[in-house]
Parts: structure tokens; C-alpha cells; sequence
């Protein structure tokens, strides 16, 4: 199937068009085999990516916010089609006794969007096998930053708190239509087999940690936690460092130790 140029670029939906065939080969072969597999892909635009999730057989659903590329896909009656912004779809509705999950999910994400889709995901991790997506290669930077990194933040723990994270190779601007002024970076996602602490709770710690990167991580947490300087010192923790510094297993191990705390009280 030809990739569509039906419609241009729009800006207010953050659109750069991938056009390489070289680049969409590698992103889709990076999922693996999809002959028969059920595959979600966000955002499928002129069909760059879609064109070669069909012809390699995948079982596919696309989501497309965009009214006139949404309209155009129901016409080509290729892949079922809903019509919608990922961040607000139940994803309950996206999976049925033909379509059942885990599925894996893919795609060109929009720059504007592209944080909130990952912050999404992470926490209903359940729903998918494998993820591969294209990011500024920034955020993908610190997606991926490890503890002590200046690129560390709160996207970087509680990503890699709900997927095993690789990264795949950089894209250049040239690859799109509108050229960007960035480069791109592609990566995998696997999720953890059970994640290993309550999310809601977690992500709210670690969004505090974080609320200040220059502050300690004592004074950051300590007016939300009347016991944090308990929890510090069971856990073997130094309120004194920021929290870039810490690991993702102290700050499951600190989420854990204020939750037991709080519970005792």
C-alpha cells in the first residue's frame, strides 16, 4: 500500500511527516514479528509507518486525532480507525474479544504530545508488549538518563520504573516533511513483567523529588512526608543529595518504606 499524501503538515497538532524509507523500514522492524499480531499505532498521518505495518501482516488499529486523516483511513478501508486524542481515550475501549491486549504500539509521535503519551503508557504498561517510539531526541535523552545525570528527571524514573528501555538509533531532520530543526531518536520499550511498586503513589513522590532539581531531596519531600526523615534513614538514604542522584531501586525502596510507615501510623 503507497503512502498517502493526502493531507500537509499541521502545526497545531505538532506534525513532521516521516518520508525515509530507510528510517521507517528500521522503526517497524524493530518491533519484530507482527504477521498476525495485534499492533495500535498513534498518529499514522499519511500512512509512513502504517503502510508497512500492513503489509507485514499486522492486525492493526489506528488512533488519529486528525478529523480529515481519520476520515481519509475509513475510506482506504485498511485498519479499524478511532477517531481520537490517546490521551483521552479509555483504553478499555481500545481492545475487545478481537482485539485483545497485550498489543504492541508504535509511533511517529507529535513533539507536543509526545511526554504526556509516554506518562500515559507507563502507567497502564499491562496493556502493550513491546513499544517503539520516536522522540526529540532531548526527551529521549532523558528518558533514558541514568542516576547522576543532569538530563535525569521525573520522566526518566518513572519510565524506567515500567519498561526495560533501549535505545536504537538517531534520526536526522532530512527525514521529514516539514524538516524539523531537531534531531529525532528512536527507542524500545518492554514492560516490566510486574511492576514492582503501586504507580499513583509513586509517581506523586517522585514528582515531588523533582519539583526543584537544585533543592535536596529532604527539602523537597519533607512539607508532603512527616516522616520522610525515618523513611531516609531505614532506607540508607542521604536527604542531602538531589534526586537525580538516586537509583530507581532507592526510590522504590524509599516509596516503599513511607508507604509501610504511613500504614503503621
Amino acid at each position: 500500500m503507497a503512502q498517502s499524501h493526502y493531507n500537509p503538515a499541521k502545526r497545531s497538532l505538532g506534525q513532521n511527516f516521516l518520508i525515509d524509507e530507510s528510517v521507517i523500514s528500521r522503526i517497524v522492524s524493530a518491533l519484530g514479528e507482527i504477521s498476525g499480531a495485534n499492533v495500535v499505532e498513534i498518529g499514522p498521518g499519511r500512512g509512513a509507518l502504517t503502510s508497512k505495518l500492513i503489509d507485514a501482516g499486522a492486525v492493526l488499529t489506528l488512533i488519529e486525532k486528525d478529523r480529515a486523516m481519520a476520515e481519509f483511513w475509513r475510506n482506504a478501508g485498511q485498519p479499524r480507525v478511532i477517531e481520537a486524542d490517546f490521551l483521552a481515550l479509555d483504553l478499555d475501549d481500545l481492545f475487545s474479544a478481537d482485539f485483545p491486549p497485550p498489543a504492541k504500539l508504535i509511533g511517529n509521535l507529535p513533539y507536543n504530545v509526545a511526554t504526556p503519551i509516554l506518562e500515559r503508557i507507563a502507567s497502564r504498561s499491562h496493556y502493550f508488549s513491546e513499544v517503539v517510539f520516536m522522540f526529540q531526541r532531548e526527551v529521549a535523552e532523558r528518558i533514558s538518563a541514568p542516576p547522576s545525570s543532569s538530563a535525569r528527571g521525573y520522566l526518566s524514573v518513572i519510565s524506567q520504573s515500567a519498561f526495560e528501555i533501549g535505545r536504537l538509533f538517531d534520526v536526522p531532520p532530512d527525514a521529514f516533511e516539514p524538516r524539523p530543526k531537531i534531531w529525532s531518536t528512536v527507542l524500545y520499550f518492554r514492560p516490566k513483567s510486574a511492576p514492582s511498586v503501586e504507580q499513583s503513589g509513586f509517581r506523586r513522590l517522585v514528582s515531588m523529588g523533582f519539583q526543584q532539581k537544585r533543592k535536596t531531596l529532604a527539602n523537597n519531600l519533607k512539607p508532603y512526608f512527616e516522616k520522610l526523615s525515618v523513611a531516609l534513614d531505614l532506607a540508607h538514604i542521604d536527604g542531602r543529595r538531589r534526586a537525580e542522584d538516586l537509583s530507581l531501586e532507592e526510590w522504590e525502596l524509599l516509596n516503599g518504606t513511607l508507604d509501610a510507615l504511613e500504614k503503621r501510623a
